[in-house]
């Protein structure tokens, strides 16, 4: 059974409106809560907590991607409104993650030893304790899978993500409210740590209330077969080593730096990279957003309507990756010159390599929303393992010769060769068969032209803005918005690809005033 089509473009719109609102808190607050940390206490206490958000990002590979899994396989009987199997896929993911959470959490406590080999001569900030502060992450991490953490499938099957994200944003406020007062207020670090968990706790069960009372006829109950089991197992070693990709292009490069340089270094490397992971979570927004959409639309429709939706989405998300790299690109320094000063700055080398990764990573998203929706994870389980590996390899290497620089040069490298050049071979090969691959090379070749000329421009031009604090700042990313918005409008405006998304813009905006 489709779902109407007004339905799922109001579904779209609700994820995506409280999406961007969720994200906007979640790139905002916590900004505040680490600029806190680092004038209260120190850069080495926020690298601190990046380096336990890495490890720890690493244990969480144990989950294998099984909640993907499991929100994919879904959409088959949620479009049917087959409600004993949904309630047989809630049941098995309740008893998986629970075990998920156990294995986690003794895995956790064996790598308490090898602690000190993460952190460079061993040396912690004041009088904090690596194993206690690492215990408290590592509680924090495992409360997800222990309470109610497989309730969060229901919404993202049923293109309702907007019910998660309405809660989220709300703790958000109130998490990153206590978290300052805690800091401000107290001398110790720990009454900031302790708080973590406990919140994480509430939040959990706030989620789950909700969900259960927009969905109260979804309840753990029955049980899969042979048959639905043997494929939930296939597509989670899939989904298992595409996790195992996306961890070594993130936290490794947190855990190198710190053995390798020191926890100064990956507190000063992650204030820039939280601005980067701001970016990535509002292009996060809009692929969950729609993923659960496409899911749909691979069900119920041809694969020449699919391929056509993608090619006019990918179009649209690389003009909004382009102008969000080129703004990084124009005002990266002067916002770590207003927020952090001088001293803590990476040089333009650095930024012009997170600018590229930023570019790099997003031109990839539209492609891996439709391998997403079609299932591929176990195609692609050597090609990822294959960009995990030579990341790790990369980055070890390339961080001893040119430190932070070369953990930046190593993971655009191996995301360039694996994420644009062979990862949409599997994606034609197994799904589209269109013979048309070689169009979506030259697509992201024009994509990428056109971001030269563009970002040059926007660069020059706002470099001769006078930077005078915040008001400087302001009009350089007024500037800076509006020359690389332009740029792809004049350079795009009478293409077919333009006329494309602008005609799909504009049908959707009729239909939001008649229903009004």
């Amino acid at each position: 059974m489709d779902m109407p089509f007004f339905e799922k473009t109001q579904n779209t719109k609700r994820n995506l409106l409280f999406g961007v609102i969720k994200s906007a808190v979640s790139i905002i607050l916590p900004f505040f809560t680490r600029t806190v940390i680092i004038s209260r206490f120190g850069i080495q206490y926020a690298g601190l907590n990046s380096l336990f958000a890495s490890v720890l990002t690493v244990l969480n590979l144990t989950e294998a991607g099984f909640g993907t899994a499991i929100i994919y396989s879904l959409f088959k009987p949620v479009a049917e409104n087959d409600v004993d199997t949904i309630c047989a896929y809630l049941n098995h993911y309740k008893k998986v993650y629970r075990k998920i959470g156990i294995i986690i959490l003794l895995l956790g406590i064996l790598l308490i030893p090898l602690l000190p080999y993460l952190v460079l001569d061993n040396t912690m900030p004041g009088d904090l304790n690596l194993s206690t502060c690492y215990l408290i992450f590592l509680i924090d991490s495992v409360s997800g899978y222990l309470l109610f953490g497989y309730m969060t499938a229901i919404p993202s099957a049923f293109q309702r993500t907007d019910l998660l994200n309405k809660i989220d944003t709300l703790l958000a406020v109130v998490k990153n409210a206590v978290f300052i007062m805690l800091l401000i207020s107290f001398d110790s670090f720990y009454c900031y740590l302790v708080s973590i968990p406990i919140l994480t706790c509430v939040r959990n069960l706030v989620n789950a209330w909700n969900i259960h009372r927009h969905y109260p006829a979804y309840v753990c109950r029955g049980g899969l077969d042979a048959e639905q089991k043997k494929k939930l197992k296939k597509k989670n070693i899939g989904l298992f080593l595409a996790k195992l990709e996306g961890t070594c292009r993130n936290s490794i490069d947190s855990l190198c730096i710190s053995a390798f340089i020191g926890l100064t270094a990956t507190g000063i490397y992650n204030n820039y990279y939280i601005i980067l992971d701001a970016v990535k979570g509002m292009g996060g927004v809009f692929y969950h957003s729609v993923l659960s959409s496409v899911g749909n639309s691979m069900v119920t429709g041809s694969k020449e309507k699919n391929y056509a939706d993608m090619r006019r989405f990918d179009f649209m998300y690389c003009g909004i990756a382009g102008c969000a790299a080129v703004c990084l690109l124009c005002l990266y320094q002067p916002f770590m010159l207003l927020w952090v000063g001088r001293e803590q700055m990476l040089g333009y080398a650095e930024v012009l390599g997170l600018c590229l990764y930023i570019y790099i990573l997003n031109s990839g998203d539209m492609r891996w929303v439709y391998s997403d929706a079609a299932g591929l994870w176990w195609e692609y389980r050597y090609m990822t393992l294959a960009e995990g590996l030579s990341n790790l390899i990369l980055n070890v290497v390339f961080c001893k010769f040119w430190g932070i620089l070369g953990i930046i040069i190593a993971t655009d490298v191996s995301m360039f060769i694996f994420n644009l050049v062979l990862a949409p071979v599997i994606l034609y090969r197994e799904y589209f068969q269109n013979g048309k691959l070689m169009q979506f090379y030259s697509d992201h070749l024009l994509y990428f032209l056109t971001l030269i000329p563009v970002a040059v421009l926007s660069f020059f031009l706002c470099g001769r803005i006078p930077f005078d604090g915040i008001p400087g700042f302001a009009l350089k990313a007024a500037a800076a918005f509006i020359i690389s918005a332009g740029g792809y409008i004049a350079i795009w405006h009478r293409s077919r690809l333009f006329a494309d998304a602008a005609d799909w813009i504009r049908q959707r905006i009729p239909v939001n005033r008649k229903q009004g």
